[in-house]
């Protein structure tokens, strides 16, 4: 096969890229403000990265590269995500990603190598959707919810009230997801929750939450998610989100079986909450959960601690939801049937993180987290013991 170069030209002297065992070159980028950072995409599953430095001998330098699930996230890859992101299905199966970092001295950074598959390798199976009606209700101020005939739903929101959606049936462990995009413009005080519940009237109830929680306009949506099990919550994490949540639908799901609740945001994990009963933590094992959804007034706390009220004058404010997808145990076939199923979700490769995964996880955490429970000394001089396996 051909070999390919790209020639590369920074201030400190030209450098190029041979990748060997492509399939095709899919895209290339480059970024006019930085001469030095450079991508290309190739398919395959393995590429060789050659960098050629200046040197009195033109010795060049040279370093094979692995697929890596995660990178460092400078503009450039921000905007190569977003063209890989539209491009979808036409790229490759499995595509690379080759970045020169910036030259220094005479020296040269390592390529890092990036899968930027479509799916995720420890990727769920397609959604099994279904209308909202067939498996939703509307629980809350029926005139505020927008039922369209494509089949998507507007949960809106105005001085009068709020509004939210309810599952029909409750389930003990499954996936469930659907897609979301959120109020815009000036969001302050507004809070769009996507989560499941036990008995909300119980003091012993579990309960898996996304909150996102709105700002003012041109800041960023904070997405805070927590576990309640048994009656114990407390245990927020708050993370900025990569991308603009308002101007399309993004993914939001939540895998639950006997071993480990994994939140993902477009198939991309945020959050683990392991089974921990060894070490005294409760786990929502037992309580059939439904799954629930509602646009309310959280100006007393969500935005800068409630120092951001609501803009009453950008009423009605307006959350949009569609591909509602529930593949769970109903509560009928009892608890103990549930966690003995044969599902997919409770399947082997669903109770924990492969090293794919927990590199994007980690990678989440590193990148985007601006608040861990774990990591507050001032609610928890000890550390929850939870946290080391979490």
């Amino acid at each position: 096969m051909p070999t390919t170069f790209y020639h590369l030209g920074s201030a400190k002297g030209q450098r190029r890229v041979q990748i060997h065992r492509f399939t095709r070159v899919t895209h290339e980028l480059r970024d006019p403000d930085k001469a030095s950072a450079a991508a290309v995409i190739c398919g395959g599953h393995r590429v060789k990265v050659a960098l050629l430095r200046r040197t009195k001998h033109s010795t060049p330098s040279r370093a094979t590269v692995r697929l890596l699930r995660y990178f460092p996230d400078p503009p450039l890859l921000r905007m190569l995500q977003q063209q890989v992101s539209s491009a979808g299905p036409a790229l490759a199966s499995e595509a690379c990603l080759a970045i020169l970092g910036p030259t220094q001295d005479a020296d040269y950074q390592p390529a890092t190598c990036l899968s930027i598959s479509s799916a995720a390798s420890q990727s769920v199976p397609p959604p099994k959707l279904s209308t909202f009606a067939s498996q939703y209700t509307v629980s809350w101020s029926t005139d505020h919810v927008l039922v369209a005939a494509d089949g998507s739903v507007q949960l809106t929101m105005d001085q009068v009230s709020g509004s939210g959606y309810a599952s029909k049936d409750m389930y003990t462990f499954g996936y469930v997801s659907t897609q979301i995009k959120l109020v815009g413009g000036n969001s302050a005080g507004t809070v769009t929750a996507y989560y499941l519940s036990s008995d909300m009237s119980s003091p012993y109830h579990d309960e898996l939450d996304f909150e996102f929680l709105g700002n003012t306009t041109g800041q960023p949506y904070i997405l805070q998610t927590n576990v309640f099990a048994n009656g114990v919550g407390a245990r927020e994490q708050r993370l900025y989100l990569w991308f603009d949540p308002t101007a399309d639908f993004h993914t939001y799901s939540v895998l639950w079986n006997k071993e480990i609740i994994i939140f993902a945001v477009d198939q991309r994990p945020i959050r683990i909450f392991k089974n921990n009963v060894n070490l005294g933590v409760d786990y929502p094992n037992f309580k059939p959960m439904g799954i629930y959804s509602s646009l309310w007034n959280g100006e007393e706390w969500a935005t800068r601690g409630g120092l951001d009220k609501i803009d009453w004058t950008g009423a009605p404010f307006v959350a949009s939801y569609k591909a509602f997808n529930i593949e769970a145990c109903e509560n009928t076939n009892g608890a103990g049937n549930c966690a003995n199923a044969v599902a997919w979700w409770s399947g082997a490769a669903y109770q924990s993180l492969d090293a794919t995964s927990l590199n994007e996880l980690n990678y989440v955490k590193r990148t985007y987290m601006i608040y861990d429970y774990c990591t507050d000394t001032e609610r928890y001089p000890q550390a929850p013991p939870e946290c080391a396996t979490n």
